[in-house]
Order: C-alpha cells, then sequence, then structure tokens
C-alpha cells in the first residue's frame, strides 16, 4: 500500500532534505549519494509514515538525520592513512628520505608557535581534556575546541602541501 507519491515528496522536500544532509555531510559526492539513499528509504519504508504522528516533513528531516549519523558511523570505523611521498619539502633533497607520519607531525609542529604547540600537545599527545586545558591556560572551557581548531587550520595553511586533500586517523 502507497502511503504517498514518492515524485511529490522528491520535488516537495528534496531542499530540506539537501539541508541536512549536507550539515553533516561535507562531500559534495556524499550528499547526492545520501540525498538518493534516504528518498529511497522513504520509498521503501512509507508504510511506516503515520500523519497522526507528524508531519511528513518530520519524518523525512528524522530519516535524513539518522542516516546521515549512520553513514558518519561507518566512516569514523574506517581508517584513513597518508601518503607521505605526495609532500615535498623545500629543505629535504634526498629522494631515499623515508617519509613518514611522524616526520610529517614534525614538520607541522615545527610551523606552531609557541601557544599552538602547547595547546596540541596537552589535547592530541597527552589526551586532556577541554576542561583541563580550560584551567592550565587560563581559558574558558568553550573557547578550548575553538583554539584547537583555530590553531590547526593555520598550521595547515603554512604547510606547502594542501593538507584537505588527505585524510587522517582521528
Amino acid at each position: 500500500m502507497q502511503v504517498f507519491n514518492i515524485d511529490v515528496v522528491y520535488y516537495n522536500y528534496c531542499g530540506l532534505v539537501c539541508s541536512i544532509v549536507k550539515k553533516y555531510i561535507k562531500n559534495r559526492s556524499d550528499v547526492e549519494e545520501c540525498v538518493s539513499d534516504i528518498f529511497l528509504k522513504a520509498h521503501l519504508q512509507n508504510e511506516r509514515y503515520n500523519a497522526e504522528k507528524g508531519s511528513l516533513k518530520s519524518w523525512l528531516a528524522t530519516i535524513s538525520r539518522n542516516h546521515c549519523i549512520d553513514v558518519l558511523r561507518k566512516q569514523k570505523k574506517q581508517l584513513y592513512y597518508v601518503d607521505a611521498e605526495f609532500f615535498s619539502y623545500n629543505y629535504i633533497v634526498e629522494e631515499t628520505y623515508d617519509y613518514s607520519l611522524d616526520v610529517l607531525v614534525d614538520v607541522c609542529l615545527s610551523l606552531a608557535n609557541e601557544d599552538e604547540m602547547r595547546l596540541i600537545q596537552l589535547f592530541y599527545f597527552e589526551n586532556k581534556k577541554h576542561r583541563e586545558i580550560a584551567e592550565l591556560m587560563g581559558v574558558s572551557t568553550n573557547a578550548v575546541g575553538t583554539m584547537i581548531k583555530r590553531s590547526t587550520t593555520r598550521i595547515a595553511k603554512r604547510v606547502a602541501v594542501p593538507v584537505s586533500e588527505y585524510k587522517m586517523a582521528s
């Protein structure tokens, strides 16, 4: 039994679903795939929609949000590695140099200033919580996350090769 026409639903709610997916998924091709999957899921599960429980809009929004969370969970389980041979540094001239992730981290950290270095050391290497870092650095807990994001972004801008092209394990 079909409760609604999927073509009409797609026409009316594609913008809503796309905006929800874009909040979670940053890769454009993944966004398109997720939107397709969401409407397919809605079509296959249209018997589950109950107008008495809520609007079609909220039902699609819930499906969209849950699907995106599932996709992110699957992506988080996958490990990504940096292929260090793509990195080239002006001061490394030997072609036989053994590139490794440790070298990459060292180079990135060498580009950090003292405050950035301390922040990265506390968060990534000593596994301190935001609250602990805030106490040590004399800032608010809410500011720590922003400081970490801005510091890593500034360091990434200093690296010769765009780091955004590479995905690293978190």
